[in-house]
C-alpha cells in the first residue's frame, strides 16, 4: 500500500489488523464512526487527484425505504413492505401458489420449491434453482403460468414505483455531484436515479446495456456546463423488464423486452407504467435474475465496458448491501480490480454475517479490504464534510495566451534557465509564445538528478551511421535529457489546450510535467538494444511476462529520487501525489484518462517530440510541418466528461497524420534493414562482453536484491540483468572515457572491444567476428555505406504473426550456438496503435478480456476525417485498428563471409544450415523476397 494512502487511512489500517473470524472488525461504534469519517476524507482526497469513488450496491442498500402510494390512488395496489430481495420474491411466489393451489397444477415448480426450501433450511443457496423456477413461469406460452408470474411481479413493480429514496441514496447523490462518484448496481429499484432526477441542473440515466454504456463514456461535453450528466450502471442484476403480450400487432413486439425505469413524475399511476407505449396493452413484467445465462452474459459484457473505460480511474470501492452470494462475477471482477490497482475496499453490511464478498475479499487479506456492520443510512455524515469542489472549474491565476503564429524555434532545446522566483516564472510562462519554455525550480533540481540522460544519444549509434561523424559531433541537444525536456514542454502545451483555460488544475499540471520530464529515466545506454541483448541471452526477470523492460529500471530510479523523507518526496506530497502515482502515470495507467493519454498512449507527447526531433537530425523528413502540426493537434482537442482525451475534426486528422509519420520512420529509419544489421553487430559485441567480462558466477545476491529496491525475489535472471546494468553504468560514468569525441554509447563499445581483444580465452571464430563487426560499425557512415550493407542482406518475409515467436526462437538458438557468424534480426514493426504495456489485453478471472481506454476519436474511416467530425468512439474501436501490420521480416547478414558470394564461406554455410534445420523442424516455410 502506498505512503499517502497509509497516511490517509490510519484508522482503517488499525481496523484491518483486527478483523474477526467473520471478516468484520471488532470495534465499538465510535471506532466505526472514525473509520467511516476517514473513508469519506479519503474519497475526497482521491477525487482531488482525478480518481473516482466506485459504489457497488445491492438490495441491502434500499432496505428501510418508505413505500408511499398516492392517497388518491383508488386501486390500492398490493405492495411489499420493503424493497424485496430474492428470498422475499420467492416467499411471495410460494404464497400465491399456496392460495391458488386448487386451480393450478404445477408439479415441476412444486418440486423445485421443495428443493429450494430444503437447501434454505440447511442455510445453503443454489441460484440455479431460482433461475429454473423463474424460467418456467416467464418464458412460457402457458397462460396460467403467465398470470401467476404477473401477480408476483406486478406487486414488485408497484412497490418500487412507490418507494422513496433513503438517506443513503441522498448521500450517494451528493457524492455523485461532489466527487464524480459512479455506481454499479445489482438493483431494480432505481431509487438513486429517482433521487438524482429530483435535483435541479442534472440529467441522470440508467445504463443497462453495453452499447448504452459505450455511448455514455465516449460522449463529448454538452453545450451547457451547468447541466451535469450522471449515470448509474445496471449490471443486468435483477433488472425489471416489461414485455408487450398483445396477441394482435404491436411494433414493440419486435423489441419485446424493455427495461423499466422510474418515471419522472411522482403522480404516475401503475396503469400508466404497465401500458405499452405503442398499443396501450398491459405489459407483463419480467425479471433478470441470478443464475440466468442471459444475465451472466450481459453482466460480463457490461463489466468489459467498465474495465475499458472506468477501472483505471477508480480510487476506492464501497460495497453496500451486496452479499456476493448470488453474483460471483462481481467478486471475480473486484478481486482483479483490487489486485491490479492497489485500491482499498469498504464493505458495509447491516448484519454481522459471513457473506461471499467478505469470505473472498476481506478474510484472505490479499486486498486492502474491510467490512463494517453498519446501516447504509449511517455510512456518511456529509453535512460536516465540506465539498472539495470536484467538478467545479479551477480558477487559473492568469489566462494563458498563445500567439497566432508559431515559430520554428519551438523545437529548440535550450538549457534550463537559472532558478527564479516561481511567481515570476509562472507569469513568464503565461505570457510567452513558447510551449513550456520556462521551468520551475523543482524541475531544475530534477534535471540535475537525471543529468546522466545527457550522456545517451536519443538515437543511440544510429545518428553517426546515418548523418556521419562531422555533423554528429555538432548535435548538442539530441540526447535523452533534452528529449525529456521537449516532452515536458509538449505535455504542458497539450494539457493547457485540452482544457482551453477551463477546469485548469495547477497541481495536476505540475504533476504531469514531472512525469513527462522523468518518463525516460529508466533508459540505459543503447536504449532498447540492451533490452534485446537480455532477451537473446534468455535472461528474463520473473516479475515480467516475457522479457526485461526499461520499466523496471524506471521504477527503481524514481523510488530512489523520491525516497521517503527526501525534498523531492515532500514536494510531490504537497502537490497531492506520491511516488506510486508518478510511476503509474509514466507507465500509462494512472487512471485519469487525459493524463495517461498525454504521457503514455498511442498519441502522446513523447511521440510528438521524437518524430520531429529525429527527422530533423537524420534529415528523414516527413509530410508534417512542426508549427502547423502544433496548431492543428491543439485546435479541437478537449477532455470528455469522463476524463478521456478527445480528438475531433482537425485535431483527429493531425493525430492520424502523426501515426502515419511514426510508421514511416519505423519502416525507413528505426527498423530499416541496414540499421537492424548494424545494431545486431553491436548486440553481438555487448553480448560477448557480458558473457566473458562480467562476473556472473559469484553474485552478491543479497546486495543485488537490495539494489533492485522492492524486487527481492530469488530470481537468477533478474540478478544477471542487474549485475550487467551495474557494470554498464560504471562504464557510462567512467572518469576516463576512451574517446572524448564520441557519445557515451561509442565510448562503451570502444571499451568493450579493447577488453575482448585482450581476452586470450575468446574463441577464434568469435574473436574474428568481433574484429570484423567492430570495424564495420565504426567505419559505416552515410547513405552510400548503408546501401552497400543492404546489398549483402538476405531478406525473408512471413505472413502471420503466429510464427513470430517460433522464428525468433530459432534465430536466437542459431546465434547462441554459432555466435558471430550470422547476424539474424527478426523484425516485427510496432502496432499502428501502440499502447502502454499495462493496458494490454489480458484474461481476467471473471472471463472479461479487455483493456483500458483513454482516447476518443471520430467514427468512420480515418482517411476521411474532416473539420466538423466530432469524437465519439474509443481509439481502439476506430478504423485505425485496421492499419496494423500482419507480417514480419527476417534480415540475415553474413558477418564472417567475404568475397563476391559471402554465403559460400564455410562458417556461413554451417550457420545457415543450422538455421534452416531449425525452421524445417517446425515446418516453417518462408516467403523469400
Amino acid at each position: 500500500m502506498n505512503h499517502l494512502l497509509q497516511l490517509k487511512l490510519r484508522a482503517f489500517q488499525t481496523a484491518w489488523d483486527r478483523i474477526d473470524d467473520k471478516g468484520f472488525i471488532t470495534s465499538d461504534p465510535s471506532h466505526i464512526a472514525a473509520i467511516t469519517k476517514e473513508w469519506l476524507e479519503f474519497i475526497s482526497f482521491q477525487s482531488e487527484r482525478g480518481l473516482v469513488p466506485l459504489f457497488i450496491t445491492g438490495t441491502g442498500a434500499s432496505q428501510g425505504a418508505l413505500i408511499t402510494p398516492p392517497t388518491s390512488d383508488t386501486t390500492k395496489p398490493d405492495l411489499f413492505k420493503n424493497i424485496p430481495n430474492i428470498y422475499a420474491i420467492m416467499e411471495e411466489l410460494e404464497g400465491i401458489l399456496e392460495r391458488e393451489k386448487a386451480s393450478l397444477q404445477l408439479p415441476d415448480v412444486d418440486a423445485l420449491l421443495h428443493e429450494w426450501n430444503t437447501l434454505k433450511i440447511q442455510d445453503k443457496k443454489d441460484r440455479t434453482i431460482v433461475a429454473r423456477i423463474f424460467d418456467s413461469l416467464q418464458d412460457t406460452e402457458d397462460q396460467n403460468r403467465k398470470e401467476l408470474w404477473k401477480k408476483c411481479t406486478k406487486k414488485l413493480l408497484y412497490t418500487i414505483l412507490f418507494a422513496q429514496p433513503t438517506k443513503f441514496h441522498s448521500d450517494l447523490s451528493t457524492l455523485y455531484k461532489r466527487y464524480n462518484a459512479v455506481c454499479l448496481t445489482l438493483n431494480f429499484d432505481g431509487l438513486l436515479i429517482k433521487k438524482l432526477r429530483s435535483e435541479e441542473g442534472f440529467s441522470s440515466f440508467s445504463l443497462p446495456t453495453k452499447e448504452e454504456c459505450e455511448r455514455y463514456f465516449t460522449r463529448l461535453p454538452n453545450n451547457n456546463p451547468r447541466q451535469k450528466e450522471l449515470a448509474e450502471i445496471q449490471l443486468r442484476g435483477d433488472i425489471l423488464y416489461l414485455k408487450c403480450d398483445n396477441s394482435g400487432f404491436c411494433p414493440q413486439k419486435e423489441n419485446p423486452v424493455i427495461p423499466f425505469f422510474q418515471p419522472k413524475s411522482e403522480r404516475t399511476v401503475p396503469a400508466d407504467v404497465l401500458n405499452c407505449p405503442n398499443c396501450g396493452h398491459e405489459m407483463t413484467p419480467y425479471l433478470s435474475f441470478p443464475g440466468s445465462h442471459k444475465k451472466e452474459k450481459d453482466m460480463r459484457d457490461i463489466l468489459q465496458v467498465v474495465w475499458k473505460y472506468l477501472s483505471y480511474s477508480v480510487g476506492s470501492v464501497t460495497m453496500v448491501g451486496v452479499s456476493g452470494d448470488w453474483d460471483p462475477l462481481i467478486i471475480a471482477f473486484l478481486g482483479d480490480l483490487l489486485n491490479e490497482r492497489d485500491i482499498p475496499l469498504l464493505i458495509v453490511e447491516k448484519s454481522h454475517k459471513l457473506t461471499s464478498a467478505i469470505r473472498e475479499l476481506v478474510l484472505p487479506k490479499q486486498h486492502y479490504a474491510l467490512a463494517v456492520e453498519l446501516d447504509s443510512n449511517l455510512l456518511f455524515n456529509l453535512d460536516s464534510h465540506p465539498s472539495n469542489g470536484a467538478g467545479e472549474p479551477h480558477q487559473q491565476p492568469d489566462p494563458l495566451k498563445h500567439r497566432d503564429e508559431f515559430m520554428e524555434d519551438h523545437w529548440d532545446k535550450p538549457e534550463i534557465i537559472s532558478p527564479k522566483d516561481e511567481k515570476q516564472l509562472y507569469e513568464e510562462l503565461n505570457g510567452s509564445g513558447k510551449i513550456g519554455f520556462t521551468v520551475f525550480q523543482f524541475e531544475r533540481k530534477l534535471r540535475d538528478e537525471i543529468d546522466t540522460l545527457e550522456l545517451s544519444s536519443q538515437l543511440g549509434m544510429k545518428t553517426e551511421w546515418i548523418v556521419g561523424e562531422p555533423q554528429a559531433a555538432q548535435l548538442k541537444y539530441h540526447d535523452r535529457l533534452h528529449h525529456s525536456i521537449g516532452v515536458m514542454k509538449i505535455a504542458s502545451y497539450l494539457y493547457r489546450n485540452a482544457f482551453k483555460n477551463e477546469h485548469f488544475n495547477e497541481n495536476e499540471w505540475r504533476f504531469l510535467r514531472i512525469a513527462a520530464l522523468l518518463h525516460d529515466i529508466g533508459h540505459l545506454p543503447f536504449s532498447h538494444m540492451i533490452e534485446e541483448v537480455f532477451n537473446e541471452l534468455n535472461w528474463t526477470p520473473g516479475l515480467y511476462k516475457t522479457s526485461y523492460s526499461h520499466v523496471l529500471q524506471t521504477e527503481k530510479r524514481i523510488k530512489q529520487i523520491f525516497r521517503v523523507g527526501s525534498d523531492f518526496e515532500t514536494h510531490l506530497t504537497e502537490l497531492g501525489y506520491d511516488v506510486d502515482d508518478l510511476i503509474r502515470l509514466i507507465n500509462g495507467n494512472y487512471g485519469v484518462g487525459f493524463l495517461d493519454a498525454i504521457i503514455n498512449s498511442a498519441i502522446d507527447a513523447d511521440k510528438i517530440d521524437y518524430i520531429f526531433s529525429d527527422t530533423d537530425v537524420t534529415r528523414r523528413r516527413v509530410s508534417l510541418t512542426e508549427s502547423q502540426f502544433l496548431k492543428d493537434i491543439a485546435s479541437e482537442l478537449s477532455v470528455t466528461p469522463q476524463g478521456f482525451l478527445a480528438f475531433s475534426g482537425v485535431s483527429a486528422r493531425a493525430a492520424f497524420d502523426l501515426l502515419k509519420a511514426r510508421r514511416h520512420l519505423y519502416q525507413n529509419l528505426y527498423l530499416s534493414p541496414s540499421m537492424r544489421v548494424l545494431e545486431g553487430i553491436a548486440k553481438h559485441i555487448i553480448t560477448t562482453y557480458f558473457l566473458h567480462e562480467v562476473n556472473l558466477r559469484n553474485l552478491d545476491i543479497k546486495q543485488t536484491a537490495m539494489d533492485a529496491g522492492s524486487l527481492t525475489c530469488p530470481d537468477l535472471g533478474l540478478y544477471k540483468i542487474l549485475e550487467s546494468i551495474n557494470h554498464l553504468e560504471k562504464l557510462q560514468k567512467s572518469e576516463k572515457p576512451i574517446r572524448h569525441d564520441k557519445g557515451t554509447e561509442w565510448q562503451i563499445i570502444d571499451g568493450m572491444y579493447e577488453k575482448l581483444q585482450a581476452n586470450k580465452l575468446l574463441n577464434p571464430v568469435v574473436r574474428k567476428s568481433i574484429s570484423q563487426g567492430y570495424e564495420l560499425i565504426t567505419t559505416t557512415r552515410g547513405e552510400s555505406a548503408l546501401k552497400e550493407i543492404e546489398r549483402r542482406i538476405k531478406r525473408l518475409t512471413f505472413n502471420g504473426l503466429e510464427l513470430y515467436n517460433k522464428v525468433s526462437k530459432n534465430a536466437k538458438t542459431c546465434k547462441l550456438r554459432m555466435p558471430g557468424r550470422l547476424i539474424i534480426e527478426v523484425v516485427q514493426f510496432p502496432k499502428f496503435l501502440s499502447i502502454a504495456d499495462e493496458r494490454n489485453t489480458k484474461l481476467r478471472s471473471d472471463n472479461t478480456k479487455t483493456f483500458s481506454e483513454c482516447i476518443v476519436v471520430p467514427p468512420g474511416n480515418a482517411a476521411t476525417w474532416y473539420a466538423s467530425q466530432k469524437a465519439g468512439i474509443a481509439l481502439l474501436d476506430s478504423t485505425l485498428k485496421d492499419e496494423e501490420s500482419k507480417g514480419f521480416n527476417v534480415y540475415i547478414y553474413p558477418l564472417l563471409g567475404g568475397g563476391v558470394n559471402p554465403y559460400e564461406d564455410p562458417n556461413i554455410k554451417q550457420a545457415m544450415n543450422l538455421f534452416n534445420r531449425l525452421m524445417e523442424q517446425e515446418s516453417i516455410i518462408e516467403e523469400a523476397e
